[in-house]
C-alpha cells in the first residue's frame, strides 16, 4: 500500500529549472543516478540537489527516466509542443511502458485510466507525461466541509509549514533558514486535496507568520513565487538580491 507521502508530488528548484519528482511512479531503473550522481544520490536527503550541475544536464539526465516519475520545467520558459511517435516498451520483469504525449479529461473530478501500461491522471484537459507505467488510482473524495479543520503549522524540526486536517499532514512547504532570511524551497499537496485553494491557503499562511517573525524571503520554490508575485501585499518579503 502507497504511504500518502509516496502520493505526494515533490519539487526541487533553482531559479532556472525544477524537477519535479512522482514517487508512486518510480520504479527505479537508475537511469538518473547512472547519468548524473552528482545531483540524484537516493542514499541521501533530499536525493535530488539541483543545483549541483547545470539546467541542460539535469534535464538531459531527466529525460532518461523511463516511467516518468521525474519530469523538468524551465523558470519562465513555455514548455515546448511534444511531437513524438508513439513508443510501446517492454521491459524484463516490469511493466509495459507506453510513451506518447496523451490528454485525458473530466470535468468533475481526478481521475486515473488504465490501459496495460498507460496511467493518465488529470483535472479538466492536460497533457499527461510523454512516459506513464501501469498504475491505477482513484483518488479519495475528501467534502470540502472537512477542509474547514485544516490549519498551518510551524515545524522547524522538520523545516517547513504543515498543511494538516484533522492532525493528518496533507502538504507542505519546505524552506531553509539562513540568519533573517527564509528560503522556501519546494511545495508539495496531496493531490486528493488539489484544485481546493489549499496550496494557497498554506503560501498565505506561512508568509504571514514569516511577516511576523520580522524574516526576508527568498523563494526558490515555484509556488511560492507566483503565489507571491500575484499577491502585491507579499512582494516587501521578498529579499532584494
Amino acid at each position: 500500500m502507497s504511504s500518502n507521502r509516496d502520493s505526494l508530488t515533490k519539487e526541487y528548484a533553482t531559479d532556472e529549472i525544477v524537477v519535479e519528482w512522482e514517487p508512486r511512479l518510480c520504479f527505479h531503473s537508475q537511469n538518473c543516478v547512472r547519468s548524473l550522481p552528482q545531483v540524484f544520490d537516493d542514499s541521501r536527503r533530499p536525493w535530488v540537489k539541483v543545483d549541483a550541475a547545470t539546467a541542460d544536464e539535469v534535464e538531459a539526465a531527466v529525460a532518461r527516466c523511463p516511467s516518468g516519475a521525474l519530469r523538468t520545467r524551465r523558470i519562465g520558459v513555455p514548455p515546448p509542443k511534444r511531437q513524438q511517435p508513439l513508443e510501446v516498451r517492454a521491459s524484463a520483469n516490469g511493466p509495459l511502458l507506453l510513451q506518447a504525449a496523451c490528454a485525458s479529461s473530466t470535468q468533475t473530478e481526478r481521475f486515473s485510466t488504465r490501459v496495460r501500461g498507460l496511467r493518465s491522471a488529470g483535472v479538466g484537459n492536460r497533457e499527461t507525461s510523454p512516459s506513464a507505467t501501469a498504475r491505477t488510482r482513484r483518488s479519495a473524495f475528501v467534502p470540502d466541509a472537512a477542509l474547514t479543520q485544516a490549519e498551518v503549522v510551524d515545524a522547524p524540526e522538520e523545516s517547513r509549514y504543515e498543511l494538516r486536517v484533522g492532525g493528518r499532514v496533507i502538504g507542505f512547504a519546505a524552506y531553509r533558514r539562513r540568519n533573517d532570511r527564509i528560503v522556501f524551497t519546494h511545495t508539495e499537496l496531496d493531490e486528493s486535496y488539489e484544485g481546493r485553494g489549499l496550496g494557497s491557503r498554506l503560501a498565505e499562511a506561512a508568509l504571514k507568520d514569516v511577516r511576523g517573525k520580522g524574516l526576508v524571503v527568498v523563494p526558490l520554490c515555484p509556488f511560492i513565487a507566483g503565489y507571491i508575485q500575484q499577491h502585491p501585499e507579499y512582494h516587501d518579503l521578498v529579499a532584494i538580491s
